[in-house]
């Protein structure tokens, strides 16, 4: 009984050990992937934009709007996107 005793502590401390380093990875993968997802979420929303820009220059050209798609350009990531997805 004794020996049972002594076995199953170490061997209980060593499964609470890889546990918690599992968990540790599984945070590590949610947090890059909610990082991925605001990335293409921003993406998403600096496309929307510029087809707005786009067709209200169709619509009515102006330098405003060039200058409005300019700026929405810069601002948009792709590179950033496509960096976390690999």
């Amino acid at each position: 009984m004794a020996l049972l005793g002594t076995c199953g502590i170490p061997i209980t401390g060593g499964i609470c050990v890889a546990a918690v380093h599992y968990a540790n990875l599984v945070q590590d993968d949610w947090n890059n992937s909610n990082q991925f997802k605001a990335h293409v979420a921003s993406l998403s929303e600096s496309l929307l934009e510029s087809r707005q820009i786009t067709s209200d220059f169709l619509h009515k050209p102006s330098e405003m709007f060039l200058a409005r798609y300019a700026q929405n350009q810069s601002a948009s990531s792709l590179s950033s996107v496509k960096s976390k997805s690999l």
